[in-house]
């Protein structure tokens, strides 16, 4: 099952991964934001996130992307079946 990584403004993550989507976000929006990957032969096709309104204090921008080195999963977690 392909992995996804949503990066909301950091810096120096080792995560690596291939960027499907970036869409600069409005800080202060009084209106819910998506950010989203469209692309219907994306390996993570309808991956998205959320930003409520007024959920920002300052513009940001949001990347999407399948990753490429996915962490192990804590013991005794499984993967989601689907």
């Amino acid at each position: 099952m392909p992995t996804a990584v949503i990066e909301i403004h950091t810096a120096g993550a080792d995560t690596e991964y291939e960027l499907e989507t970036r869409r600069e976000v409005a800080a202060g929006s009084i209106q819910q934001q998506a950010v989203d990957v469209a692309a219907a032969d994306s390996p993570i096709y309808q991956t998205a996130e959320q930003i409520p309104p007024g959920a920002l204090k300052q513009k940001c921008t949001f990347n999407i992307g399948a990753v490429a080195n996915p962490p192990a999963l804590p013991a005794g977690f499984l993967p989601c079946p689907w």
